[in-house]
């Protein structure tokens, strides 16, 4: 009767590790992946970016503008008071007026990602100066100055 509670014992120890085991290293689905992507990303940039941003309306609930950060476009909520900001109005303005497609260099801040508001996780972007030609002009942190570098995809993050 021993060998046999022995037998049991050792069974449903080795059951309930192969099972757990099972679960513990699982793959991550494709939106996990690409919120984790999108939070690292963030992270590297939250020091500050001079970087495109281009108006991309989409048919589903999402962020109306994009960021390129990285080598990639990725959605970027902008969450500086449009109503009290006559550049972020003039922003908005200029990219209706020119539709999608619409492109400009920005100075500013990731403040992180979204992903409560939307389907999926979305840079929150704080944006101090606009730039056009070879001068930005400030928001509501920002100043005038000399834009940045002209390739998104050629920045170092933080800078």
């Amino acid at each position: 009767m021993g060998n046999i509670r022995l037998a049991i014992t050792v069974v449903a120890t080795f059951v309930v590790v192969a099972v757990c085991s099972g679960c513990a290293g699982g793959p991550l689905s494709p939106a996990e992946m690409a919120f984790r992507r999108t939070t690292e990303t963030a992270s590297r940039w939250s020091d500050g970016v001079d970087a495109p941003i281009r108006y991309n309306p989409a048919r589903c609930e999402c962020p109306e503008f994009e960021i390129l950060l990285d080598g990639a476009w990725l959605r970027a909520e902008i969450i500086n008071d449009i109503a009290d900001d006559p550049i972020m109005t003039e922003l908005y303005r200029s990219a209706l007026s020119a539709g999608p497609g619409y492109e400009v260099r920005i100075v500013g801040r990731v403040r992180g990602v979204q992903k409560q508001r939307y389907r999926s996780a979305v840079i929150r972007l704080e944006i101090k100066s606009i730039c056009t030609d070879a001068t930005c002009t400030g928001g509501a942190e920002g100043g005038a100055g000399p834009a940045g570098s002209t390739d998104g995809r050629l920045q170092q993050p933080g800078g």
